[in-house]
Parts: C-alpha cells; sequence; structure tokens
C-alpha cells in the first residue's frame, strides 16, 4: 500500500477525529495505519469514514493529545498490523 499525503488536515485535542480538510482521497488509507500531523508523534488511524456530505474524516485508535491543529500537512503510511 502506499503513503498517502494530505496538504490540510485539522483536529482538535482531545478529539479522535481527524478532518481532511484539503481535497486528496482517502483510499489508500487503511485501519492501524500510522498518522503524522505537522511534526507532531504519530498516532495510529482506527478507520476512515465519509459523511452524507462527501467531508472525509480518519477515527483515530485514542483521542489526539496534542495542540489542536488546523489545516497542517500530515502523511499516513500502512503497517504490518
Amino acid at each position: 500500500m502506499p503513503w498517502s499525503t494530505f496538504a490540510q488536515v485539522s483536529v482538535a485535542n482531545g478529539s479522535d477525529v481527524v478532518t481532511i480538510t484539503s481535497l486528496e482521497t482517502i483510499v489508500g488509507v487503511v485501519p492501524d495505519s500510522v498518522l503524522i500531523i505537522g511534526n507532531n508523534p504519530d498516532v495510529e488511524i482506527e478507520n476512515v469514514f465519509i459523511d452524507g456530505s462527501g467531508n472525509r474524516f480518519l477515527r483515530l485508535r485514542s483521542a489526539w493529545n496534542n495542540p489542536t491543529v488546523t489545516n497542517q500537512p500530515a502523511t499516513s503510511f500502512p503497517t504490518a498490523g
């Protein structure tokens, strides 16, 4: 599986949902992938989903314990699980 890059994502401190605010697809992102947002420590993706309005989200395995980030670049890559 390839790496996925996002020009802009946002997530609030204490939330487990990352919103993709740029136009990239989430097709290549799979559960148990690693996500790195900006210069923050890596986190694990639990699943991905699209709401009824077409907004794309990444649900984290645990809440984001770092400061709130808005429109920051991010990269995800699959792991062996």
